[in-house]
């Protein structure tokens, strides 16, 4: 772990090690400059951005230098771009990225110029992050230089934003049309932000799609975990319609008590995926929690059928060999207190408190039971694998209390 010194003087005790390590680092590197050349992985951790008159910045900016074959990077908090205040720091690691020969960069809670990003870069990895892209058109940087990616992970919806205004401003760095893996958050109510990066994907292999539903409508008849006009399989290139291999959909809702799911696959495994010819791998991870704690009426077994429907279709996705459904439910745990500094609690709260929780336990292993029956059909997939010899399935249904797990795997349907 590489952290940037924040004031020697007076470090907060918790990092006070990194702090000392990070020294030693440093010192190790600019008294034997020889050992440099063998660090290939470095992780940033950016505790206080260093200032321009820091006494140890210029050992740290020393040892930065001679760290000329660092492939893989990871950088978190802290923003390394152009900024109102740009610092030498910020300079030289702007310079050190620009002139390395990174394959793979992680940036977390970081805003970087884009047009400062080497060419042999491959993998870009972000979270918490922009490409700061107001900085790059106002100071411009190197021109015709252009990342040939391979690899994009945006695992937040402030990533994808950011990356879609980068776009949407001309931006021209970042060459998207070779990529090959691609992760990006599929927000229903911004829908041209994340079909625009899909749009201009042509020759997608791994596609993954996260979509994250907070419902609080409790006027509605159901609770869709969607609110897609259109499935974002709708606005893939369709030039990758022939190259996905291997499509992952991430899920995430909380729901309104009362209230039965629809659409639980949220619109994105329907017609749509009729497209994909070359998909192998289908993989579904689904969560759900909330402030509430679902009961066997949320789990209407209609609706859970059009995934093996679609594939009960003939000629559908004829290439598909694995299939993999995990459906987990996370509920309140009674134990945690919301609020740590209140005063502590008295026998009887505690007491109250862990019968409270016997009361859950019992809740879980029943709802596994009911999720196990009314999201496997197990008629419907009898059929599928009748239809489909070949295919691999895996269906796994679980709860979550505390550090306890109950699960249910889907017995084996072959006779």
């Amino acid at each position: 772990m590489w952290t940037i010194p924040f004031h020697k003087r007076n470090p907060p005790s918790d990092n006070a090690s990194c702090y000392r390590k990070n020294a030693l680092f440093v010192k190790a590197l600019v008294g034997n400059p020889p050992l440099a050349s063998y660090v290939r992985r470095l992780d940033y951790e950016v505790i206080i951005v260093p200032d321009t008159n820091d006494e140890d910045l210029a050992e740290t900016l020393s040892a930065m230098k001679m760290m000329t074959q660092v492939v893989d990077l990871n950088g978190w908090d802290g923003n390394i771009g152009e900024g109102q205040h740009p610092s030498r720091w910020k300079e030289a690691m702007r310079d050190f990225i620009r002139g390395s020969g990174l394959k793979y960069l992680s940036l977390r809670g970081i805003t970087f110029p884009p047009n400062y990003l080497p060419t042999s870069l491959r993998t870009l990895d972000l979270e918490g992050s922009s490409l700061g892209f107001e900085g790059d058109r106002l100071k411009g940087g190197p021109r015709h230089r252009r990342i040939e990616l391979e690899t994009l992970w945006c695992n937040d919806i402030e990533s994808l934003l950011y990356f879609d205004i980068y776009l949407e401003e001309g931006g021209q760095a970042i060459r998207l049309s070779k990529i090959k893996n691609l992760s990006l958050w599929a927000h229903w109510h911004v829908p041209e932000r994340w079909a625009r990066l899909l749009n201009q994907t042509e020759s997608i292999q791994y596609l993954r799609i996260t979509v994250h539903r907070r419902v609080d409508d409790s006027r509605a008849e159901g609770v869709p975990l969607e609110g897609f006009v259109q499935s974002p399989l709708e606005h893939v290139h369709q030039a990758s319609y022939s190259t996905i291999t291997h499509l992952k959909l991430d899920i995430h809702g909380s729901l309104v008590p009362d209230k039965p799911i629809i659409r639980p696959y949220t619109g994105v495994l329907n017609e749509g995926l009729t497209r994909l010819d070359a998909l192998e791998r289908l993989e579904v991870d689904m969560v759900l929690e909330g402030r509430y704690d679902l009961e066997p009426m949320h789990f209407n077994p209609g609706e859970w059928r059009s995934l093996p429907l679609v594939l009960q279709k003939y000629g559908v996705l004829p290439k598909l060999g694995w299939l993999s459904v995990r459906v987990e439910t996370k509920l309140f745990d009674p134990r945690l207190r919301c609020h740590p500094e209140e005063p502590p609690l008295t026998d009887e709260e505690i007491a109250e408190i862990e019968l409270e929780f016997l009361k859950k336990e019992a809740h879980a292993e029943m709802l596994v039971e009911v999720m196990a029956e009314r999201t496997y059909l197990r008629a419907d997939f009898q059929l599928l694998l009748d239809l489909r010899p070949e295919l691999d399935l895996s269906f796994v249904t679980a709860v979550t209390l505390g550090n306890r797990v109950w699960r249910r795997i889907a017995s084996e349907l072959r006779s």
